[in-house]
Order: structure tokens, then sequence, then C-alpha cells
């Protein structure tokens, strides 16, 4: 278990999008994979952006292979996960856990005091936790010419989770499941 360093970090960052897109192959939609190319140029240029680890990539590694990568935000005592990648080839060890736990253990160390785990609601996630804060909002797209570029880019999945979150909100839960139902017939077609 390693924490990225600037000397590793194209190295850790082409493991991490390479784990991200193998975990997320045949699973549906990931945020981040909708980037395409742009993907590794965006995180080496947040990543380099910033001198005082804002930008944390975890790296579990295997006899030299990385078999997970764990990818946060930190600014102001608080921890935020971004993303994690995994070689299913290892699921069995819980890679993910692995580099929590290590991510935990650090936090404390430096005096940390919250680590948020990110989108989502996974099992590991929740055997961490200790309460719930939901996101009210998790895009930012910044002023000025990038801001059509970013709207047109995030508005299409914008109005499908606004929809669903009305859709949570409005219908009876038996036809939010024959929804999820029909949902997951159609993945599995896929």
């Amino acid at each position: 278990m390693r924490l990225g360093t600037t000397e590793t970090l194209d190295r850790d960052l082409d493991a991490f999008v390479r784990l991200h897109a193998a975990r997320w192959n045949g699973r549906g939609e990931s945020r981040l994979l909708a980037l395409g190319d742009r993907l590794g140029p965006l995180l080496r240029e947040v990543a380099t952006a910033t001198t005082d680890e804002r930008v944390r990539l975890w790296v579990a590694e295997l006899d030299g292979e990385p078999v997970c990568a764990d990818l946060s935000l930190v600014a102001g005592g608080e921890i935020v996960g971004v993303n994690t990648g995994w070689d299913d080839r290892w699921k069995r060890f819980s890679p993910a856990q692995l580099v929590t736990v290590r991510k935990i253990e650090d936090a404390c160390a430096r005096g940390e005091r919250r680590l948020h785990m990110g989108w989502g609601t996974l099992d590991y996630k929740r055997a961490f936790a200790d309460g719930d804060d939901p996101v009210a909002w998790d895009v930012l797209i910044p002023a000025g010419r990038g801001a059509l570029r970013g709207l047109a880019a995030y508005g299409p999945a914008i109005s499908r989770y606004a929809a669903r979150a009305a859709a949570l909100r409005t219908l009876p839960p038996a036809t939010i499941e024959r929804a999820r139902s029909a949902s997951r017939r159609v993945l599995r077609r896929r």
C-alpha cells in the first residue's frame, strides 16, 4: 500500500484510469469514464495544480502490479473519495476495503477529522460509515469559456439524476422496483 507521489503520478494515474475502466466494463455508466480520453489529462492537471497533497492517490500493489487505486480530494481537514478502481481478479481480497483502512489510518495520523466515502452506497462503504450525509449537488462547472462545454457534457447526466430523484420522491415503491428490475434486465442483455 502506498500513497502516490509526484514521481509516481503519471504511472499511478494511468493505473487508476485502467482499473476504474476495467471495473465498469459491462456494468453501466461511469461519470469519470464519460470524459473519454480527456480523463487522464484532466486528472493530471488537477493533481499537478496543487502542491500540498490536496489530491491523494492510494495504490495497492501485488508483486509490483497495481491491483487497486483510490483517488481522493482533501481540504479543510476533510477527505472526499472521488472514485476507486480495482482488478476483479483480486476481488476476494477486498482491495478497496484494504485501501480504505490505510486511508483512514493516514487521515488519523494527519489529524484529519472526516472521510466522505464518495458517490454511491456500496456495502464496503457502509461498513466503515458512522453517518450518512447525502450530497445535494456534485458537479462543479467552471465559469468562462469552458462553461458551455461543461454544461453540454454534464447536462444530460444532471437531467437524468434530477429525473431519478424526482421519481424516487413521488412514485410508489412498487413502481420504482419494477423500473429497477427492467433496468437490470437491460443491463444484463448488454
